[in-house]
């Protein structure tokens, strides 16, 4: 196995190589302190273990006098398999052509989520091999044959099996058709994604999961019609469609030409989310299906515009210019570019779409600390901000004090300090989402850590090795930590240094 060390000091210049021993043991010597990225690799390997420690092929190290030698510990492995045969449920058939995806699975926040995987199809005989998989958790995802053109054009094989889920030229009768296909499918479990099992595939695995079967319900349709006059001639526009029972879906349908009508298939009863996308503006409607075909109009509109200030409280001085701004949708999509705070606190975002969305609020100097959000004069949940559809203005306040504190503290594992520890402090009490409002860091090399610009309030503080950090991300295990960790209180402009012990996964 080969490994690389990286110099910051000489950013993208290769300093030294190497190759491990039969133990896997390698040594690299250094004559300059600095910081070090290395890198391993071998041929035919991949990251090992779950995501949380997939990416540990790669580390930075800091050597100095004080901490002239560095222990690393990487893990690879060979890539897994996952094969079985699908049926179908009502006859036992085997099913032909159908894409089977093996996809990554982790948590977020407490949530599982999934990853980009692996696909391959079913043959004649319904069997499936997916292969070239990193060692990790996984669920295999089966769902319908009508797929957007972006899928079809990624994957050829799915059009000599499939139908496009959206049509811009159908006739009238093409509306009233209902359709059969396969329900999206998640195994091991055999339901919704809320009800699967995870399984976990080491390195070189060869997993069989036997047979898994689909079944096919009947499909609706939703004719759709944009007003020529929501949008320019000839845009086009981007046609979104979401549903939280059908995550593997992705969620762009296609594009179609603004001022047009068009013709979602193979939707299956139940709430769906169609956002249309086009220049400057949006639209979106909640399309509930039930067991007839429907037709909507959409139209586009420009959004609205919020107005925000930032209000500042004692007697500090504070340049409201260093603050930045992002707006946040609850879909990751950035949609807005970061503004920036005027000389005399005032901010506008314009063109936004009604929704929910997260201020990400940066540039605020440890003097001073954000004590309140408030939207429309009304305090809202940490920094999240949904905008009302029925409000005639949207104004944001941001109340800045300068009563911020600091606490900093040194993380210790076994009477020794620890290396780089992953340290998460929260408000006290706990609220109903643990991770909202949380702060993290990364400890030096000494165990130590500093977190500014706190609101004066009760905290709790909990630390863990940097490489266990993503077990903090499933469910319980971060709060369990918290409600075990002392409490401390924080006045206002006061510095607060405590003493953290690492805290053991073991149990959680």
């Amino acid at each position: 196995m080969a490994g690389d060390a990286v110099s910051s000091l000489a950013p993208r210049e290769k300093v030294a190589a190497t190759q491990t021993d039969g133990m896997g043991v390698f040594q690299f010597l250094v004559t300059q302190p600095g910081t070090y990225q290395v890198s391993v690799r071998k041929a035919g390997y991949s990251p090992g273990g779950s995501f949380e420690e997939r990416l540990h092929t790669r580390a930075t190290v800091a050597l100095s006098k004080a901490h002239p030698t560095r222990s690393l510990r990487f893990r690879l492995g060979r890539p897994a398999q996952v094969s079985g045969v699908v049926l179908e449920r009502e006859t036992q058939k085997p099913v032909s052509g159908l894409a089977v995806i093996a996809q990554g699975y982790s948590f977020f926040a407490g949530k599982g989520v999934l990853l980009p995987g692996q696909s391959a199809l079913t043959g004649a005989d319904g069997r499936f091999t997916v292969r070239g998989l990193p060692p990790g958790d996984y669920v295999v995802a089966l769902g319908p044959r009508m797929r957007s053109a972006m899928e079809m054009d990624r994957t050829p094989e799915l059009r000599a099996f499939g139908q496009e889920k959206l049509v811009t030229e159908f006739s009238e009768k093409d509306i009233e058709v209902v359709d059969s296909d396969y329900d999206w499918t998640y195994w091991p479990g055999g339901s919704g994604l809320d009800a699967v099992l995870p399984i976990h595939a080491g390195s070189r695995a060869e997993i069989d999961m036997g047979s898994i079967e689909v079944r096919r319900t009947a499909k609706y349709r939703a004719r759709v019609i944009i007003p020529k006059a929501s949008c320019q001639e000839g845009e086009l526009v981007n046609v979104h469609v979401l549903s939280p029972l059908t995550p593997s879906a992705g969620t762009l349908a296609g594009k179609v030409p603004c001022g047009t009508g068009f013709l979602l298939r193979g939707l299956a009863p139940g709430a769906h989310r169609l956002e249309l996308r086009g220049v400057g503006a949006k639209g979106s409607a909640e399309l509930t299906i039930g067991r007839e075909n429907i037709s909507v109009s959409l139209a586009l509109e420009p959004g609205v515009t919020i107005e925000g200030q930032v209000s500042v409280r004692g007697s500090a001085e504070l340049d409201t210019t260093q603050i930045r701004i992002l707006l946040k949708s609850r879909n990751w999509v950035v949609e807005h570019a970061p503004v920036q705070v005027s000389g005399d606190g005032r901010f506008r975002f314009q063109g936004a779409a009604l929704g929910d969305y997260l201020l990400d609020i940066s540039g605020i100097p440890p003097t001073h600390c954000l004590r309140a959000v408030m939207y429309n004069k009304a305090p809202v949940n940490g920094q999240n901000l949904s905008l009302n559809p029925y409000a005639l203005a949207h104004a944001v306040e941001l109340v800045v004090d300068d009563q911020a504190g600091a606490v900093t503290g040194i993380v210790s594992n076994h009477n020794q300090r620890a290396f780089r520890p992953w340290v998460v402090l929260s408000p006290s009490p706990l609220g109903t989402d643990v991770f909202s409002g949380i702060r993290s860091t990364e400890g030096d090399e000494d165990g130590q850590f500093r977190f500014e610009g706190l609101p004066p309030g009760e905290y709790r503080v909990i630390a863990v090795p940097v490489e266990a950090k993503g077990a903090l991300e499933r469910p319980h295990v971060l709060e369990g930590l918290l409600r075990s960790a002392e409490k401390l209180s924080l006045a206002g402009r006061q510095a607060l240094t405590v003493q953290v012990k690492s805290s053991s996964l073991d149990g959680l």
